[in-house]
């Protein structure tokens, strides 16, 4: 059990948790203008950019060596997320 009171099954998922989660800022933010989400973990921002701008490429702000790759598809959608 963590200090933080979470507990888990698994050992990988108790490592992950005290290695990117517990007590850490949100690092990986969404690049995207007006979208101020942020994440702990890069697969949670992939799975956001998949699910929230899944081919809205022209609304993305630069950023280099970001790894990111996002599907072109005729969906468009906006976060407003805060």
């Amino acid at each position: 059990m963590c200090p933080c009171g979470r507990s888990y099954t698994k050992r990988k998922n108790y490592v992950r948790h005290i290695t990117f989660e517990c007590g850490k800022e949100a690092s990986f933010a969404c690049r995207y203008k007006n979208c101020r989400s942020r994440f702990k973990r890069k697969d949670n921002l992939k799975v956001h950019m998949d699910r929230v701008h899944l081919g809205d490429r022209h609304s993305m702000t630069t950023l280099p060596d970001a790894g990111l790759t996002i599907p072109s598809s005729p969906v468009l959608a906006v976060c407003e997320k805060v």
